[in-house]
């Protein structure tokens, strides 16, 4: 039963966890050409 709990909440936060890897990219992309435009 705890496995089945588990492999949910998992499943749940992958979107997030994606989700958060993308905008952290882009906000890292930002950061950086905002940098080199001075």
């Amino acid at each position: 039963n705890f496995g089945l709990i588990f492999s949910v909440l998992s499943m749940a936060s992958l979107p997030v966890i994606i989700f958060y890897l993308i905008l952290a990219r882009q906000f890292l992309k930002g950061l950086t050409s905002g940098a080199l435009k001075g």
